[in-house]
C-alpha cells in the first residue's frame, strides 16, 4: 500500500511539472514555492534547471507553529 500511495504521488507531481513545462517557453523558468523544505527538494529534483524552487519555511523550522506573513503571501502570488 505505502509503494502506491508513493507511485501515485511521484506520478502527479510528474504530470504537474510535465503540464506547467510544456507551456513555458524553452528559456523561461517557472516559479514554484512549497511549504516544506522536503516538498521544495522533490520539486527541485523533479523539475531540474526548469524551474525556480523555493520553500517559505526554512530548514529546521517547526511547520506545526509556522504563521504565514505577508511577504510569505506576495511570494506566493
Amino acid at each position: 500500500m505505502y509503494s502506491i500511495k508513493k507511485v501515485t504521488m511521484l506520478l502527479g507531481c510528474l504530470a504537474l511539472t510535465c503540464s506547467i513545462a510544456f507551456q513555458a517557453s524553452a528559456t523561461e523558468k517557472f516559479k514554484v514555492i512549497t511549504t516544506f523544505t522536503i516538498i521544495a527538494d522533490m520539486a527541485k529534483n523533479v523539475a531540474g534547471d526548469a524551474a525556480e524552487v523555493s520553500s517559505i519555511t526554512k530548514p529546521g523550522a517547526e511547520i506545526h507553529e509556522y504563521q504565514p506573513t505577508p511577504g510569505d503571501i506576495k511570494r506566493a502570488q
